[in-house]
């Protein structure tokens, strides 16, 4: 084997001795040190050229076009080591020595975090791997990105708008998560990214080993458990959700194809008061005489996703994706309202039954190239959604309401962008073009009479630069300009609106930085926002959508402070002079009994909205322990004409996640403080949940099998109130829902995992062997 390994070692020194660099690696016993990170570095300023990961036999060898760099040769547990090389010359032997500074438990060792001015690259240690089944949990592993175990959900510094990426193609989030992360040795981790990603908290691109092959199967099931049988008479399960996906990879070519598939059922108790002041007429809600709750919610989602991925060469390749979606939703409501006009008090029973039905399919195609320094790529994605709605209303008073739909949405996005860098990497630049255009339609489902014809073109370009003014200073500066054409039953609108964005990062030290980003940005309505049609939707109350309604504008303000390793602060500022907000005005006109008076109409307009966001985020490893929290206050405010509304609070979480490696046993605790709190100019809502959460997960049979149980502790900090106010001349209601905390407590979710991988890749890393499971 020795043999074998020397030989390897010989004959791979001089193949790369004229066009790369080479060398060997050992620890301080002097014994091959396999999975070491190595980076090749720009000696004048630190950036990124290629990288590595050394073998079994502690071989590397990097190719490089480059005369010159700066080698970066990083373990956890072993001091970081930089060396200047040359083209064509082999380092020879590297001896790594271990770092055996320690602080309170905390071992001080190399980063494997490189921090530029527009992006962090992280290179994925063994440390990072340990004890994690899937690149989800992986990524939780990664300062600054948190894995939720319970909801299986990622965000970045408390923020989840994130795209995932792998070798700069899109692919389906939940896909990503479930894949082993062997296949992937580093990423990008673009915080505020610009151009064709603007508008994203961050983006993640995940880079797969150089020449990986290999096939990945998983099957996947989780069902919540009551024992004390909360949820709907007779049914002690809740929601069910099952996964599969089977991805394999050879030479050139990726296919993938994964389904998803989500069953929830529950059953709340929501009460409400409204009153309509001009008509002196008042309702409210309250419980069922028989003691049932009076809504009961059933859903079922189901997703396909397939595609392929033919990788030409190193800087082109080919994606095309296709995905399904089927989803039914289900809602029933028995209620019993008192009623009150005037001095005359009744009570009725309400029943409400809305189903609705939904297919979806999206298909889409990437390319990317490059021709000399330029690189470009071009993005085509279609999608049409066909959705059914059927809503009954039924009152004993002898009102009856029926909404028979069908929307037809079908959209296009055709993105190109073409960029290079310059100056030996100090300047950035790329400009694109991107044509948006999408249809409503909105009939009758019984008489297909048109309700609705909505037509969006948008043509956009766009410009973005970044300059390191020095190794530690950078810069970026960007701007869009989008021509809007609007067009719905018989009315038009045309009209200009841009994007702009600036930033700076400033690096203080390896552990210290500060990243200050602004952008301004426009986004579009959905159908029920600008349909031409409205009706009553209930006696005295009337909806409808706003033709003429704009594209909402957002000016973002993001500050983000690292000022030590383990902590940082943050803080956002949303400003948005249109924003899209539900308004209620009074009108008086015929009633559906024929009556005329006066009535509550809402319609979406563009008003505006103000979020203030400042926060603390923690994050710390002691060895198997990682320890994460972050806490924040907001601050929201809604205003259209004279009316204004505004609200402010505090939330957070705090997680620990352990890996007990003898019984490779993941154990996790957290406390979740979860408000969805918000105001607009007529009114506010609260939805307010806390959690204390115990996960543990074991996996059997060579890591392939794996179980997982998760509790909530029936203890709270909080009431778990939500509730939704208007106040408005025309109405006046206050809506009040279930206990979330009640909903939550005593709740087991069990889940099973099995996966299998195979082929060159797995095979020559030797998994089950190596302390990479």
């Amino acid at each position: 084997m020795r043999l074998t390994s020397s030989l390897f070692f010989i004959m791979q020194f001089v193949i790369l001795h004229a066009q790369g660099i080479s060398g060997r690696i050992t620890g301080p016993d002097n014994v091959p040190m396999p999975f070491v990170n190595v980076a090749l570095l720009d000696e004048t300023d630190s950036a990124f050229i290629a990288g590595t990961v050394s073998a079994e036999d502690g071989t590397f060898a990097i190719s490089t076009d480059r005369e010159s760099g700066l080698l970066r040769i990083s373990y956890t547990g072993y001091q970081t080591l930089h060396i200047l090389v040359k083209r064509g010359e082999g380092v020879g032997n590297i001896q790594l020595k271990s770092n055996n500074i320690e602080l309170k438990g905390v071992t001080v060792t190399g980063s494997n975090v490189t921090q530029k001015r527009d992006r962090e690259i992280v290179w994925i240690t063994p440390d990072m791997r340990r004890g994690k089944h899937n690149t989800g949990e992986m990524l939780g592993g990664v300062p600054g990105i948190h894995y939720d175990r319970m909801t299986k959900g990622l965000s970045y510094y408390s923020d989840g708008n994130i795209i995932l990426l792998v070798d700069s193609i899109e692919k389906d989030m939940s896909y990503i998560k479930r894949l082993h992360h062997i296949r992937f040795d580093h990423m990008d981790i673009i915080p505020n990214p610009k151009g064709k990603y603007e508008g994203y908290a961050a983006l993640v691109n995940l880079h797969t080993r150089p020449n990986y092959e290999g096939i990945e199967c998983s099957a996947e099931l989780e069902s919540d458990f009551f024992p004390s049988n909360r949820k709907i008479k007779g049914k002690v399960l809740g929601s069910v959700s099952e996964k599969a996906a089977v991805t394999y990879t050879r030479n050139k070519w990726n296919f993938f194809l994964n389904y998803g598939g989500e069953y929830d059922r529950t059953v709340k108790e929501e009460l409400s008061e409204t009153e309509y002041p001009m008509n002196q007429y008042k309702e409210k809600v309250i419980a069922n005489p028989d003691h049932r709750k009076n809504k009961k919610e059933e859903e079922r989602d189901h997703t396909l996703t397939g595609g392929m991925d033919y990788q030409f060469d190193k800087r082109t390749s080919l994606s095309i994706a296709y995905r399904l979606a089927l989803e039914n939703h289900n809602y029933l409501n028995r209620q019993n309202i008192v009623t009150t006009r005037g001095q005359r008090t009744d009570t009725i029973l309400s029943n409400r039954n809305r189903d609705d039905d939904e297919h979806a399919h999206t298909l889409a195609a990437y390319y990317r190239g490059g021709f000399g320094a330029w690189n470009y790529n071009a993005d085509v994605n279609f999608v049409r959604i066909n959705h059914d709605t059927r809503n009954l209303l039924q009152k004993s008073s002898g009102y009856v309401n029926r909404d028979d739909r069908n929307n037809l949405m079908t959209h296009t996005l055709v993105r190109a962008e073409l960029n290079r860098s310059f100056l030996d990497n100090k300047i950035y630049a790329s400009v694109g073009y991107n044509n948006f255009w999408k249809k409503y339609e909105e009939t009758r489902l019984m008489t297909s009479a048109l309700l609705t014809d909505y037509i969006l073109r948008q043509n956009k370009i766009w410009f973005y630069g970044s300059f390191g003014i020095s190794n530690n200073t950078g810069i970026s500066i960007g701007s869009s300009l989008i021509l809007n054409n609007t067009r719905s039953m018989g009315e038009k609108d045309d009209y200009f609106s841009y994007d702009a964005n600036c930033g700076l990062f400033q690096k203080i030290d390896d552990n210290r930085w500060l990243r200050f980003n602004y952008q301004c940005a426009v986004s579009n309505p959905n159908i029920s926002q600008v349909t031409a049609y409205g009706q009553f939707v209930d006696s005295l109350q009337w909806a409808g959508g706003n033709p003429m309604l704009r594209s909402s504008l957002t000016h973002d303000l993001n500050l983000h402070f690292k000022f030590c390793k383990w902590i940082s602060f943050i803080t956002k500022y949303k400003y948005q002079p249109r924003s899209f907000s539900p308004i209620t005005e009074l009108r008086r006109g015929r009633l559906e009994n024929g009556e005329n008076s006066y009535y509550a109409a809402t319609t979406t307009q563009n008003a505006r909205y103000q979020n203030l966001w400042m926060g603390l985020y923690y994050w710390q490893q002691f060895g198997n322990l990682t320890l994460s929290s972050d806490w924040y206050y907001r601050y929201a405010r809604g205003k259209y004409e004279n009316y204004r509304k505004s609200v402010n609070y505090f939330h957070g979480n705090a997680s620990a996640d352990y890996f007990y490696e003898p019984f490779n046993l993941n154990i996790s605790a957290a406390y979740n403080l979860s408000i969805d709190y918000d105001a607009w100019a007529q009114g506010t809502m609260k939805n307010q949940v806390d959690m204390f959460w115990i996960y543990l997960s074991k996996s059997f049979l060579n890591d392939r099998l794996e179980l997982s149980c998760s509790y909530v502790l029936p203890v709270h900090l909080t009431s778990g109130d939500n509730y939704r106010r208007i106040d408005t001349p025309a109405m006046k209601a206050l809506h009040s829902g279930y206990s979330l905390n009640r909903l939550s407590n005593n709740n087991f979710e069990i889940g099973i995992v099995y996966r299998f991988t195979g082929g060159k890749s797995v095979r020559e890393f030797k998994r089950e062997m190596s302390n990479e499971k």
